[in-house]
């Protein structure tokens, strides 16, 4: 399922309000699963964990927004190789999929969700996927991740921008599956 910028068999609107597609998301999910989400796919991710504990038996966080946005910390990373790679990357594909006023209303709405005091009430298991080099969610924010919530796990991908899984997918499916292994039968609460 996919949510956010992406298609979605669940015909989530990027205007919908995170509660109301963590709801759609949850009524799609016929038994619990380990959740894994990509940038606003993680901050829906984090709502749907909140919302339905129950229905979430780890939760992945990969390069996820969700924590006010700071300017300063996207330029210095954009203004890298890898960074210009990334984020040529996550804009061609989301601007072919999307209308350019669908993906501002997305935005708007994304920056407008602060998602800490969710994250501070979650107890399943959490591994935080960060690439060493995102320019739209900076390293930065993984880190205020993991102040909120200090049993997360924390693996940095190298040579990584915004979407690790496609730019170092050997690194980010070790460290998935590694984590995936260890979680394996352990239930949300």
């Amino acid at each position: 399922m996919a949510a956010g910028f992406s298609p979605s068999a669940l015909d989530l609107h990027l205007d919908a309000p995170f509660d109301e597609a963590a709801t759609a998301l949850a009524r799609g999910l016929a038994e619990p699963a380990h959740i894994v989400g990509n940038s606003m796919g993680g901050q829906l991710a984090i709502h749907l964990a909140a919302l339905r504990p129950d229905l979430v038996l780890s939760l992945t966080l990969v390069s996820s927004t969700g924590l006010p946005f700071h300017l300063r910390r996207h330029v210095r990373n954009t203004l890298t190789l890898t960074g210009l790679a990334s984020m040529a990357l996550m804009v061609r594909r989301d601007l072919f999929r999307n209308s350019p006023f669908a993906i501002v209303r997305g935005l708007r709405r994304l920056m407008r969700d602060d998602v800490r005091p969710l994250l501070r009430q979650l107890r399943v298991p959490m591994l935080l996927l960060w690439g060493d080099r995102d320019p739209l969610v900076p390293l930065v924010y993984a880190n205020e991740v993991f102040a909120e919530v200090p049993h997360a796990e924390l693996v940095v991908i190298p040579r990584a921008g915004h979407m690790p899984m496609w730019e170092n997918a050997p690194a980010f499916n070790d460290a998935l599956v590694a984590f995936l292994r260890k979680t394996d039968g352990k239930v949300a609460r």
